[in-house]
């Protein structure tokens, strides 16, 4: 049993700290600073070292005639793997007015430096030589040989460089209101160097460099506030463009067009259409690659878990993705003296060369990206290779009702009068009204009707809602519900987050692979105090004590196949090595 020298989760160590500086700059700006660091360091041993060894026949060590390949582990040879990363952030921004116009120019600067070493095994050629002497294959190996490692290193660093400014105001006045108008332009450069595993003379070096611009319209066309129209309500619409060039990549275009009207006071109705092109992100092309021996991994092709060997990190490749949403829907906020607002949207999106990771060895994975599953001379799977890959296309559509109340409690204090005769000036001043408990809640349900995915161009249709994955742990779940609860009083204030799930199935001819994923119920309360509301000191000013609870009911999903049992990979603690946790933290400002 390996399963003790292998981790469930790697553990984690993390440090980080942030400041932030504003102030006036005159009568009409402002301008703050943020300066931030974050290291993080993560351990996890990936199960003992595996040999491959050729043992002749008729030796005597093994009871064969004939040559034989054995595959064993070391038992005194504990693969481990180490990530390091340091996170370095400035920001600096400094906005304004002119008049009805207002503007801010915001530049940034971060630096990332990742540092990877894993252990894939240890050198057996003195080990194979022993056995072509007529040696023991089951011979536990020396303390020298098993100290030695084979190791793939990786280092990057990332260095980004952001510049935006934006201005925004009333460009003209229309009958129904003024046109107002945003501009925006941004320049970026990111860099990042660093070495490939396994190929020591050769190094990653990308530069990229990206200006764009963009010009948002909000136009204003009927007001029955202005009395212009008034029979249509208020209905105004919108529009944006914007242009990036992007190096490596071209020119990359945006747009957003919609239209917002209320016919009458309390209904607000919404369409809008979202295109974008974007590249991918300069960590997706440039992350340090991760060989990990000993990885749990189920084969959908056989319907067995095995352990393969996984590769993980950026994959220069990747294609820009292009995506489009097409939004209607109706708002509604009946009660006029609350904060309570019914939504009801169809949302129609449209993906193109989406990047994504595969998750598992299905038979279309394995049709669409042969090069990423390898197997031995069996046909056993041995290595799986999951840097992002371009997907074809996805099209997804779906129903989302939302509804969210934000209300303090209790009847709201009666206005203070000051009493008959005596001068206002002479009266002291009131003492402030006793607060009023507040509540917040918000409640969002997701149906989705239809969700197909291409992996790639001509290909076949995959049905993420009937039988077909993208990620290998299910498919997408046909309804989902997000909802968030709180309240404050004074220093205290607690709530709920909660995520709901139904379940999904993955399809196959086979009944070890036919797999049902039971839903979920994740629930997160959360709390904190204000300390300097209850201790009065000064070490107490301005902190706050917090209380989590992550996966209250301990809930994780159950997988059956078929046949009512559960795959060895998808066993409780490898979907969700944690479970249940509590979190503690305590913040002070200064």
């Amino acid at each position: 049993d390996i399963g003790r020298y292998r981790s469930l989760q790697q553990r984690s160590d993390r440090i980080s700290v942030d400041g932030t500086l504003a102030a006036p700059i005159g009568r009409t700006m402002s301008g703050s600073l943020n300066l931030s660091m974050e290291a993080q360091r993560n351990i996890g041993v990936n199960g003992l070292a595996p040999a491959l060894l050729s043992v002749p026949g008729g030796r005597g060590a093994l009871p064969f005639a004939d040559d034989v390949l054995l595959y064993r582990y070391l038992p005194d040879a504990v693969l481990r793997q180490r990530s390091t990363s340091l996170t370095l952030h400035g920001s600096g921004m400094v906005q304004g007015s002119i008049r009805r116009w207002g503007w801010n120019v915001t530049t940034s600067y971060d630096r990332v430096q990742g540092v990877a070493r894993s252990e894939r095994g240890v050198p057996i050629d003195d080990l194979q030589a022993a056995i072509d002497a007529g040696g023991d294959p089951l011979v536990r190996v020396s303390p020298e040989a098993a100290a030695l490692r084979l190791a793939d290193r990786s280092r990057t660093v990332t260095g980004t460089l952001l510049t935006k400014a934006v201005a925004n105001g009333p460009l003209v006045r229309l009958p129904a209101g003024d046109a107002q108008i945003t501009l925006s332009g941004d320049y970026a450069r990111s860099s990042s160097s660093g070495s490939l595993p396994g190929l020591r003379d050769t190094t990653l070096d990308l530069t990229r460099t990206t200006g764009g611009a963009s010009v948002n319209a909000d136009l204003p066309i009927a007001s029955a506030n202005q009395d212009v129209l008034a029979f249509l309500g208020q209905l105004s619409v919108n529009g944006m463009i914007g242009v990036s060039d992007v190096s490596d990549y071209g020119r990359l275009l945006s747009s957003n067009y919609g239209l917002t009207w209320s016919p009458v006071r309390p209904v607000q109705l919404i369409a809008s259409v979202n295109a974008a092109q974007t590249p991918p992100a300069i960590a997706l092309l440039t992350n340090p690659t991760v060989t990990t021996p000993n990885t749990p991994f189920f084969d959908f092709t056989t319907g067995t878990s095995v352990l393969v060997t996984t590769i993980a990190g950026g994959n220069p490749a990747l294609d820009p993705e292009r995506r489009r949403l097409v939004t209607l829907g109706v708002a509604v906020s009946p009660i006029k003296a609350r904060d309570l607002r019914l939504t009801l949207n169809y949302l129609q999106t449209r993906i193109d060369n989406q990047t994504a990771t595969l998750g598992s060895a299905t038979p279309a994975f394995q049709t669409a990206f042969a090069g990423a599953f390898q197997r031995d001379a069996t046909g056993q799977l041995v290595s799986a290779d999951l840097r992002p890959v371009n997907i074809a296309r996805e099209r997804e559509t779906k129903m989302q009702a939302t509804i969210s109340l934000s209300t303090p409690i209790g009847r709201a204090p009666a206005p203070l009068t000051p009493p008959v005769g005596i001068a206002a000036k002479d009266v002291p001043p009131p003492a402030p009204p006793r607060p009023r408990p507040h509540l917040n809640m918000s409640m969002t349900t997701t149906w989705r009707l239809d969700d197909r995915l291409s992996l790639r161009s001509g290909g076949p249709a995959l049905d993420l809602l009937d039988g077909d994955t993208l990620t290998g742990t299910g498919g997408r779940p046909r309804w989902e519900i997000e909802l968030n609860l709180s309240g404050s009083l004074v220093a205290a204030s607690i709530g709920v987050f909660g995520r709901l799930q139904g379940p999904t199935r993955i399809r196959s001819d086979l009944a070890a692979s036919d797999l049902r994923f039971s839903g979920r119920t994740w629930l997160v309360p959360y709390s904190s105090l204000k300390v300097d509301q209850i201790v009065k000191r000064p070490w107490a000013s301005n902190m706050t004590l917090q209380l989590t609870v992550e996966n209250l009911l301990n809930d994780r999903i159950a997988v059956r196949d078929r046949l009512g049992r559960t795959p060895n990979r998808f066993q409780a603690a490898y979907i969700d090595p944690v479970g249940r946790s509590v979190r503690v933290g305590l913040r002070k400002l200064f």
